[in-house]
């Protein structure tokens, strides 16, 4: 619990587990979400409440989402999938960034789709099946490499910082 009051430890959705949103009743929603909740509750304390979920893996999104997002008291919501079109027309239009108008009209909640979804950025994967060169921080290593890696990371964010307003 001390991990939790000193904001050291922070949760991510509160669900049981990451709903589906493209054809469920909102019920499977809430009583995942409630229980999720009750669990986080009674082993961490109210001070574990999430204040922002993710959903990087969905395959769709119902108009109701963002109503129960927020009335669960969710400020920020992240998600990965969306239709190619918008996905590109947004990024064109810095708008990967918006709030998400719900079905209730008044319980919006501030949304937002990552980048390049739930993949690393382009060039530093270091999954056991990628290729990407590792970063070699020691100068006395032959492959030392920190300036060009931390160069390229931060091209990488500009980049992405672009198709943001925030950025």
């Amino acid at each position: 619990r001390k991990l939790i009051k000193n904001k050291q430890l922070e949760f991510v959705g509160g669900g049981y587990s990451m709903n589906d949103e493209a054809s469920v009743h909102y019920m499977a929603t809430v009583d995942q979400f409630s229980a999720g909740m009750v669990w986080l509750t009674e082993n961490f304390g109210g001070a574990a409440e999430p204040t922002v979920a993710w959903q990087i893996d969905t395959y769709g999104h119902s108009a109701a989402q963002a109503a129960l997002s927020a009335q669960s008291g969710l400020k920020g919501l992240f998600f990965s999938r969306m239709h190619y079109q918008e996905y590109e027309k947004r990024k064109q239009d810095k708008e990967l960034e918006f709030n998400w108008h719900s079905t209730a009209g008044e319980d919006n909640i501030f949304s937002s789709v990552l980048y390049q979804g739930y993949n690393a950025p382009t060039g530093f994967c270091f999954d056991s099946t990628c290729t990407d060169p590792p970063i070699v921080a020691d100068p006395e290593s032959p492959e030392y490499n920190l300036p060009e890696r931390l160069t390229k990371f931060l091209e990488f964010l500009k980049e992405q910082a672009a198709h943001y307003r925030s950025g």
